[in-house]
């Protein structure tokens, strides 16, 4: 410990340890100190995916669950604790987080779960969906699927392969898209030279992308916030998974 942030005024010494506010405990934690390293990140390895710690698996799951359903089970994802929004279903963030640990962390075992589950091939629309809306205007009970919007990267691929121009080979570097000059001579110590037509072509997932440089079709629909951390992203246009879009049939 540092009095007052003085480097100078050392005082007792501080273990590391995990977060109190999670562990109810101010203990040390126990480092396998082994092979000329500290073990210290293995030891906070374990400890983020250890079945002692609820709060991973939990925060997973309502990260699966918003992205197959639009809203997560807690709409806050960033937030679960005390300032978070409260799930709208407690038992079911349970057993899901129980069942991904059972499942050996298996997120493609937690996929299948929620795409074969009835909740999700339920329709958008529903035959009562005037009076349900009334109750429940948010779909917090699940009553109905929730609208969803294809992701920019989905669009641009869906796009490719209508055309008849999808690139499929898999795996390899990344692909240069071809930017506007100006932006492309931008930089002071990278040079961005576009790759060849074909692999322009590849899907979205294998181009190169900085923070600086966003694709002009990616940012129409809504790519991502590469200069922070994004827990969701915007959906502009008023299109759907906007949780206060009243369910009214496509016909209306």
């Amino acid at each position: 410990m540092l009095a007052g942030g003085d480097l100078a005024s050392r005082g007792e010494k501080v273990e590391p340890g995990f977060l109190k506010s999670i562990t109810g405990k101010s203990d040390p934690a126990d480092i396998p100190f082994a092979g000329g390293s500290s073990g210290r990140r293995i030891a906070l390895a374990q400890w983020i995916a250890s079945p002692d710690n609820p709060l991973t698996a939990r925060v997973m799951v309502n990260r699966l669950w918003q992205h197959h359903f639009g809203e997560g089970l807690a709409r806050t994802p960033s937030d679960l604790g005390m300032n978070g929004d409260k799930p709208s279903h407690p038992e079911l963030l349970d057993w899901l987080a129980t069942q991904f640990v059972e499942k050996k962390w298996s997120v493609k075992a937690m996929h299948k779960l929620m795409l074969t589950s009835n909740t999700y091939q339920q329709s958008t629309e529903h035959p009562e969906w005037k009076r349900y809306a009334e109750i429940d205007p948010n779909n917090q009970l699940l009553w109905r699927m929730n609208w969803l919007r294809l992701e920019s990267e989905a669009i641009r691929d869906s796009i490719l392969a209508i055309s008849g121009d999808l690139e499929k080979s898999p795996g390899g570097p990344g692909v240069y898209l071809k930017i506007a000059p100006d932006v492309a001579e931008g930089f002071e110590f990278f040079k961005w030279f576009p790759s060849s037509e074909k692999d322009q072509n590849r899907r979205t997932v294998y181009t190169f992308q900085r923070r600086s440089v966003v694709m002009p079709m990616m940012e129409v629909f809504d790519t991502a916030n590469m200069s922070e951390s994004c827990a969701r992203r915007n959906v502009s246009g008023g299109a759907a998974p906007d949780s206060h879009r009243l369910p009214y049939p496509r016909s209306q």
